[in-house]
């Protein structure tokens, strides 16, 4: 899609791949980039850095009621989201570990696995009444490759090929395959859609602290 003159929300956005979306979605002219991270200092930095109007927002992506106020402050300041960039994602320093406590498994499933749908149960029924939206969403190459150990990034993040993809295959997410079906009920869909980022293996900030 044409990304000038659209409303974008970018979760995660503080730093790294988060930062580089939302510093790309303003160069191609977004109307207003909401950044949001955990850190709303970060957010905050990374909005004023970008070169149109932007907004930092402190958000938890696990708390849907956190996504609900990131919406809704989206919408006061540039008006109805056309791309909603769901980022934010984490792993934990010793993958593998069976004595990780069980608060530690969903806080994995929570941010990497629900935080999708807390996004799209707020923004898809704006973008079905007006025929347009995205939904973006970076995922793990880990549930691509997988390895001895390596079993919570992918988690929540498992890809699938697009059933019916223009050209060639293009992965996205299982839970936004679902999505997709439910958002484009008819022979005729809206212009939109949902996407998926697979960047490499990287050392996550998360991982460092």
């Amino acid at each position: 899609m044409k990304v000038a003159g659209k409303s974008v929300v970018v979760t995660g956005g503080g730093n790294g791949i988060g930062r580089a979306l939302a510093e790309r979605f303003a160069a191609e002219g977004a109307r207003g980039v909401t950044v949001a991270d955990i850190d709303g200092e970060w957010a905050r930095k990374t909005a004023e850095r970008i070169g149109v109007p932007g907004i930092g927002v402190g958000c938890d992506v696990s708390d849907p009621d956190a996504i609900s106020r990131l919406v809704s402050a989206a919408e006061d300041s540039f008006g109805p989201i056309d791309v909603f960039c769901s980022n934010a994602g984490f792993t934990d320093p010793a993958p593998g570990e069976l004595g990780q406590p069980v608060s530690a498994w969903r806080r994995i499933v929570e941010v990497n696995l629900m935080a999708h749908v807390w996004a799209a149960q707020a923004v898809v029924p704006s973008m079905l009444a007006r025929g347009e939206g995205y939904l973006l969403q970076t995922i793990s190459s880990a549930a691509l490759i997988r390895r001895r150990g390596h079993r919570d990034r992918g988690h929540g993040r498992r890809t699938v090929p697009d059933p019916a993809p223009p050209k060639g295959r293009r992965l996205v997410p299982a839970q936004g395959h679902r999505l997709r079906r439910l958002a484009q009920p008819d022979p005729g869909p809206p212009s939109g859609g949902v996407g998926g980022v697979v960047p490499p293996w990287l050392t996550l900030q998360a991982m460092r602290s």
